[in-house]
């Protein structure tokens, strides 16, 4: 049976005249102010303030302190609660089991319902993440909130949506703990309901509307309006001014919504918070850190009473060294304030606030502070894991993940029916583990038909962990096999680990360089052969800055460098190892060797080629790169995906700067560095998925080096120099 707007209006006000709602609802109002530290101007009005003592004091004792200061601790508490209940979980969804037992079958099926929830959490602007943080103010501070889920059709996928408790009355199932419904009632301004549902519903409720005898819509400031939501577990409604803009009648048999508490109350429509118990304890705190800070300002400036004033000259010089000149029967007396209970005060105000963080669990541990000398990091976990770790695993796991568990199985079952037939598209981040600084990313095309099976999954909360404990656990993890160094780089923020790989492999070529010829200096130093030794170093440094050509020998010159192959790969050409020295290591395949014999090319063999020649080498000058040239060293490569040469070269025809290369295979970097090493230190990639959408000619080996996505060839002639004024022009 559908609700209409009468019957959810009745429930709200029947619900908000018990004491157990319309109290618990002042107090959230309370709590909202006093987590804005507003403690003085609670006290002027309300009759339960520590404050309000000053309040009725004052008119006769005069003791309230005229600077009055906030301590705010119960703010201090919610957010830091806050920041531990805000991180996203992990999503396990479970493998169902196959009648013919297919089990790869179940596991492709998990995996894409898995993807699923991870894409419905990235969306934007509910995205999952904004829930939590929302959710983790709400529950320390009120100890409740609602999070719900409703359809969204734009985009054909389920949405997750928050309520705060100050603006709810909800009715529970004490059968089974669930929410059986649940009504929403809060104003806005006419400005923001016309924004948000149009003008045609803000004045069809005021004006040409149907009028009902809880005057529709209006509360007593006539520029606000109200906004009633009504859901149970075969609807959902709402009501703008008294007009129903949203509404659905789903029969599914669950809430949209579902209550989570902070500390669980049994048998209570609502659950409690970290803080609320301690408000009186932090109003006392501040009133006694205000009436302190008077006492020491008075026992800086102490009262002065004149005896006989009569007696006192006109001005009285109070400064320092100061002498003021009395008559005969003046006198004058200084009263300060009684100073030596001022430390028994102070010592009353620290056992005040560590019985506030004891009571709220939060030691100070958490806000850095540790009485002991030496500590390590362990015992801080395990100090703040006493308090504040067991509280946070408890509100995680017995309300916070079950309610997500809730949202993803109605998720998967709106997609499954309501969405059946539409087609979703979806991206975001899927993590390998429970602590992945760097989760990978997808994007996803599906429709609903495509969630195959049960609804069943699981939340995983996972440990909070620094950097440097991430950075052990890897080593520990890799000594193990447990990992790959690939996943070690990704847990401490190396975004790109092929880049990484490279850097490596250079870093280890110059090294075994630089070995080498020290090692070829000293034996060559010491045998006296001073030509080969200059000819060693000259042959090393030109090395080490790309160079592929070595400069035309001395006569009696060393003899060029070779050596080894790297692991994997073929053996450099050249001759013997430097004088005296070791053998030094080869490079990469593909790379020329410093000296012998070069490959042919158009001048002949063993010549090397001018920039301007196609197909030969090129010695990188700093000076500009033709696109011609750039496309005939690079089809030499031997690469596995296919390559494009984009960006200021194809465009100009040639660049004085960096060489943008785009490639679909990241593998395929390393290969283009090896094959092209005059053009090394000026070569920028970037990794593409398919063919590029600007200018851009592809290099990969027999492909048509053409440009694509231009106007105008950059190997065409110029042309004609258009005058201004011309049609053309």
């Amino acid at each position: 049976m559908s609700v209409d707007y009468e019957e959810a209006k009745n429930l709200q006000q029947k619900l908000s005249e018990d004491d157990s709602f319309s109290g618990r609802l002042e107090d959230f109002r309370r709590l909202r102010q006093l987590w804005q530290g507003k403690y003085w101007e609670l006290g002027e009005s309300d009759t339960n303030s520590v404050s309000s003592v000053f309040r009725d004091m004052v008119s006769e004792n005069n003791v309230s302190p005229e600077l009055k200061l906030v301590n705010n601790l119960l703010q201090q508490v919610c957010v830091k609660y806050q920041t531990f209940l805000s991180s996203v979980p992990m999503i396990r969804v479970f493998s169902d089991i196959e009648p013919e037992g297919n089990t790869q079958k179940a596991r492709n099926d998990a995996n894409l319902k898995e993807r699923y929830l991870y894409g419905l959490w990235g969306q934007r602007p509910q995205s999952m993440n904004k829930i939590l943080n929302t959710a983790a103010w709400y529950l320390p501070l009120f100890g409740d909130c609602f999070i719900g889920i409703f359809p969204n059709p734009e985009t054909n996928t389920p949405m997750p949506f928050i309520r705060s408790p100050e603006n709810a009355y909800p009715v529970p199932n004490y059968s089974d703990g669930t929410l059986e419904k649940v009504v929403f009632r809060w104003d806005i301004t006419e400005e923001v309901a016309r924004a948000s549902f149009g003008s045609e519903i803000v004045d069809k409720g005021s004006g040409g509307g149907q009028r009902s005898r809880f005057h529709v819509g209006r509360t007593k400031d006539q520029g606000t309006f109200e906004v009633l939501e009504y859901s149970d577990k075969t609807q959902f409604k709402r009501w703008v001014n008294g007009v129903e803009v949203n509404g659905v009648v789903h029969n599914y048999g669950f809430n949209l919504f579902d209550q989570i508490g902070f500390i669980q109350v049994p048998d209570s429509p609502w659950n409690h918070g970290a803080v609320e118990q301690l408000v009186g304890m932090v109003e006392m705190g501040n009133a006694l850190l205000s009436l302190s800070f008077q006492a020491v300002l008075e026992n800086v400036f102490p009262t002065m009473f004149l005896i006989n004033p009569m007696k006192m000259p006109e001005e009285l010089n109070l400064g320092p060294g100061g002498v003021v000149p009395l008559n005969e029967g003046g006198d004058v007396k200084w009263v300060s304030p009684p100073t030596q209970a001022l430390q028994a005060q102070l010592q009353m105000l620290n056992n005040n606030e560590q019985n506030i963080k004891q009571g709220a669990n939060m030691p100070d541990v958490s806000f850095g502070q540790s009485d002991a000398s030496v500590i390590t990091g362990r015992a801080v976990n395990e100090l703040q894991g006493a308090g504040t770790g067991s509280v946070i695993e408890m509100v995680q796991g017995t309300s916070l993940g079950e309610s997500l568990v809730s949202w993803n199985e109605k998720a998967i079952f709106l997609g499954q029916t309501m969405f059946k037939d539409d087609d979703a598209h979806l991206f975001g981040l899927i993590p390998d583990s429970g602590i992945d600084l760097n989760p990978k990313q997808f994007s996803l095309n599906i429709k609903g038909k495509e969630l195959k099976g049960s609804v069943r999954n699981e939340i995983v909360f996972s440990p909070h962990t620094n950097a440097q404990q991430k950075v052990v656990q890897g080593l520990q993890m890799a000594g193990a096999g447990l990992v790959s160094k690939k996943w070690q780089r990704d847990q401490v923020g190396i975004p790109d680990n092929a880049a990484m790989e490279e850097e490596i492999i250079s870093e280890t070529i110059n090294d075994a360089v630089l070995q080498g010829v020290v090692q070829a200096i000293i034996e060559g130093g010491q045998a006296g052969d001073a030509e080969g030794v200059a000819e060693a170093e000259r042959q090393a440094i030109g090395l080490l800055q790309g160079r592929t050509q070595p400069e035309t020998p001395s006569a009696g010159g060393a003899p060029p460098m070779g050596g080894p192959p790297l692991p994997g790969g073929p053996p450099l050409p050249g001759g013997p190892p430097l004088p005296g020295g070791p053998p030094l290591p080869g490079g990469p395949p593909g790379l020329p060797p410093m000296g012998g014999p070069q490959p042919a090319g158009p001048m002949g063999e063993g010549q090397p080629l001018d920039i301007g020649q196609q197909g030969g080498l090129i010695e990188d000058d700093g000076g500009p790169i033709l696109l011609q040239d750039a496309i005939a060293v690079l089809q030499q490569a031997e690469v596995t995906g296919r390559v494009w040469l984009i960006g200021e070269i194809v465009q100009v025809g040639q660049t004085s700067g960096e060489i943008e290369i785009g490639v679909t295979e990241p593998s395929d970097r390393q290969v283009l560095v090896s094959a092209a090493p005059e053009f090394r230190g000026r070569m920028e990639f970037r990794v593409i998925g398919t063919e590029p959408d600007e200018p851009s000619v592809e290099v990969t080996p027999g492909a048509d080096t053409e440009p694509t996505g231009m106007d105008q060839d950059p190997f065409a002639e110029e042309d004609e120099e258009l005058v201004p004024g011309m049609g053309d022009f």
